[in-house]
């Protein structure tokens, strides 16, 4: 036996991979549990190696099981892409991309933009992959992925950058916490993401530093998410991109503070980016989605 005799067990594979337990694998693909470990187990004899290790955090691939995922990631993708250009056989548009992103996007930019975009382009299909920064950067290179968008790209060489928009940090607590003089402000718990950096590739902790602001509780996470949830749970006075946080100011679930010696608008000028291999540049397909991506930003 070998792998080509079995591809059509990847995409189980996948899903396994995804949900991290059997069981949820097993209810998404609507097979029985011991149905789906005899698939896996007849995987890795194809392959001659262990695929799966069950850890702490369920089960996860292995070093080979990770190479096999992104082989079943990019035939899926293939596959999906030549049934969209069968379908439109005169479409030059049709297709399927992969989109490598940021978690925070999924809750202010892809539900409206893929809904209106798919409403215009229905025949290109969009997938969204988050994960951290430098896994998303190894997928673009290696072909997982179609496009990144991320903040502050640091690719060169064979990548090509457009930016999408400007954004600049600011902090943000619950609205029921209690009316105070600004800088009372910085006597809360800091909560911001540490990895985060700007243009000029300083980072949050610095801007504040340097503008005289010691934290002496600091509370760090590697998501905005988890940095938003503790400032709507009123539990610090948190760190987060503009746009990130503007629903929820709007919705009256956060509340923009400021700090004196901090600009009004916020600090640490950043751009969000459309990141693609430049041998395709002219993907056709990769344009029309970064522009869409434009004018969603503009509008």
């Amino acid at each position: 036996m070998n792998l080509a005799d079995h591809l059509d067990k990847l995409k189980y594979f996948q899903v396994i991979a995804e949900s991290r337990t059997m069981g949820e694998a097993a209810a998404r693909l609507n097979i029985s549990q011991p149905s789906l470990t005899k698939l896996v187990q007849t995987l890795e004899a194809a392959v001659g190696t262990q695929l799966l290790i069950r850890g702490r955090h369920g089960v996860l691939p292995t070093e080979s099981g990770k190479e096999v995922l992104a082989y079943a990631h990019s035939v899926l993708s293939q596959l999906n892409d030549l049934e969209q250009k069968l379908k439109h056989p005169s479409d030059k548009i049709a297709g399927h991309l992969r989109i490598g992103a940021y978690a925070s996007l999924g809750e202010y930019l892809w539900p409206n933009f893929i809904l209106a975009f798919s409403k215009k382009w229905p025949q290109l299909r969009l997938s969204i992959y988050s994960a951290e920064n430098r896994s998303q950067a190894q997928s673009l290179a290696s072909g997982q992925i179609d496009i990144l968008i991320d903040a502050e790209p640091r690719l060169v060489g064979e990548f090509i950058s457009w930016n999408l928009y400007e954004d600049r940090f600011n902090f943000f607590v619950n609205p029921l916490q209690p009316e105070m003089v600004a800088d009372e402000f910085a006597d809360l718990p800091l909560v911001y993401s540490p990895n985060a950096f700007d243009s000029d590739n300083k980072r949050i902790i610095q801007h504040l530093e340097e503008h005289g602001y010691n934290f002496s509780q600091r509370i760090e996470f590697d998501s905005f998410m988890a940095v938003k949830a503790f400032a709507m749970n009123g539990s610090g006075l948190a760190v987060l991109p503009n746009r990130l946080a503007e629903a929820d100011v709007k919705s009256g679930r956060l509340k923009m503070v400021k700090l004196k010696a901090l600009p009004a608008k916020g600090f640490g000028s950043h751009h969000f980016a459309a990141t693609i291999l430049e041998a395709r540049k002219d993907d056709i397909r990769l344009r029309t989605l970064v522009q869409a991506l434009k004018d969603w930003f503009k509008s």
